[in-house]
């Protein structure tokens, strides 16, 4: 049977759930219940009849927690002390530069008038985000990240560091590929990517794929970049380390910054700021530097917590952030991140090993973990039961 998609369901879900962190007017609320009243008349028409089964997992979610949304938990203000609702804003075509540049510049002979081009367009970009007074956190994701990443090109010294690093890699990668299943010439960009890389390749040419930050790479990792890029090494360590390194970490935090940092800590029932100061207390003598704390901007299914060690950010699943869900759950999960970012990675051969003997005492010494796992176990089968109520 084919999945039923209601177009905007689940970005629905994941703004109301942000706009209900702060508190909201009586007008406002009155219109998000009948907003919430509409979006769940409309999925009922569009299945017809059929089961919820017809809905994709995300839609499904999406559609459980307006259905178990408790409105009357709202924090309700007057008018003039509402924050009022963030309207998403993106700005048409600014994907499209972002790709016409990294194109651009992968191409070594073509790529030094783009400097003067990337400059006038964050230029203007920034000009009409004054203009109309658009705060970072109205902005989409991909816009912020576009954004930033023009802001950084846009200064000489970065420009000309991308071309440099670029040039590099091109002359490390030339005597190589002639033994590896890729084949010349090779086109390199640094822009927006999350993993470590990404490489691709046909008869024409390969495209290699990095992380802004890793124009700064030394000598040495660069050296461990190309059997790993070419499929004759699995040693990512010296790779991983080179990123979470000091210079790396720099450029990370500037392009963040550029592109304006938003960080929605504070959700519609628990406030992840208050949890951590209580756990760093209490598990790390306070001691523990705060990592970036955010929730997920989807309603998960089985993924509650993950942090990523090269941006410093713990992310926890907005499917935790909603009534019911008791505290020791959330709090377990954020302290089990927590000590990904307190333990590090070990390395042997060259592969992570996160879970530890170490780092699982340490879990084990959070009080309340039995509870907190049985409420997650069960958590688990409800958000991914075919039946679960819409």
């Amino acid at each position: 049977m084919t999945a039923i998609r209601i177009k905007g369901l689940v970005r629905l879900a994941d703004r109301l759930r942000q706009e209900l962190a702060d508190p909201v007017s009586p007008q406002r609320l009155a219109e998000i219940r009948q907003l919430v009243a509409d979006s769940l008349e409309t999925v009922q028409r569009a299945l017809g009849g059929r089961p919820v089964t017809a809905l994709p997992p995300p839609s499904r979610r999406a559609c459980h927690y307006l259905n178990t949304l408790d409105l009357e938990q709202a924090t309700v203000v007057p008018q003039e002390q509402a924050r009022g609702r963030v309207e998403s804003v993106r700005f048409a075509g600014l994907q499209r530069h972002l790709e016409e540049f990294v194109q651009g510049l992968s191409l070594p002979n073509s790529s030094r008038h783009l400097e003067g081009e990337i400059a006038r367009i964050s230029a203007e970009l920034e000009a009409e985000i004054h203009r109309h007074g658009i705060e970072a956190r109205q902005l989409t994701v991909p816009s912020r990240t576009a954004r930033g990443w023009l802001a950084w090109m846009a200064r000489p010294d970065n420009f000309q560091a991308y071309l440099t690093a670029a040039a590099n890699i091109r002359s490390l990668f030339c005597s190589e590929m002639a033994a590896s299943p890729y084949c010349p010439p090779l086109w390199v960009q640094f822009r927006p990517l999350k993993s470590l890389f990404r490489v691709q390749g046909n008869d024409r040419g390969t495209l290699l794929q990095m992380p802004t930050p890793m124009v700064a790479l030394e000598a040495e990792a660069l050296r461990h970049l190309v059997p790993l890029v070419l499929g004759k090494s699995r040693n990512r360590q010296p790779l991983m380390e080179a990123l979470a390194g000091p210079v790396c970490q720099r450029i990370q935090g500037e392009l963040e910054s550029l592109g304006g940092l938003v960080e929605h800590s504070r959700g519609g029932h628990f406030d992840l700021e208050k949890l951590f100061q209580g756990i760093n207390a209490g598990y790390f003598a306070g001691r523990l530097p705060r990592p970036r704390l955010t929730w997920s901007r989807s309603l998960t299914g089985r993924k509650f917590g993950h942090y990523d060690p090269l941006r410093d950010t713990v992310m926890i699943s907005a499917t935790l952030d909603q009534q019911g869900v008791p505290e020791v759950a959330v709090a377990f999960v954020l302290y089990h991140e927590l000590l990904h970012k307190h333990h590090g990675i070990s390395w042997e051969g060259g592969r992570a090993r996160v879970h530890t003997p170490a780092f699982k005492a340490d879990e084990a010494r959070f009080r309340g973990r039995e509870e907190a796992e049985a409420v997650l176990s069960v958590l688990a089968r409800q958000v991914n039961r075919p039946d679960a109520a819409c």
